[in-house]
């Protein structure tokens, strides 16, 4: 059996993932996963893909496309304004 490969979600398109007692924000750029928000060590680096990140997350192996979930736009703009 091959491996199924999956696209990326769309450009721009913001992640959330809740381990432990920590939500992390992550960002689709330039199809990468760039770690927004999270445990100090984790922010600012950069995924080639979703299970990498949710490693760097976690600390071990996990499926990234379940613990990631995109957040729509409009709730994230709405956060962004609240917030500043």
């Amino acid at each position: 059996m091959g491996v199924i490969k999956r696209e990326l979600w769309p450009n721009g398109t913001v992640l959330l993932a809740k381990h432990l007692d920590t939500v992390s924000l992550a960002k689709v750029v330039n199809r990468q996963i760039v770690a927004l928000s999270g445990p100090e060590e984790f922010i600012g680096q950069t995924f080639q893909s979703p299970s990498a990140a949710a490693r760097a997350l976690t600390g071990y192996s996990t499926n990234g496309w379940l613990l990631w979930t995109p957040i729509e736009t409009a709730f994230v703009e709405a956060m962004e304004r609240a917030l500043s």
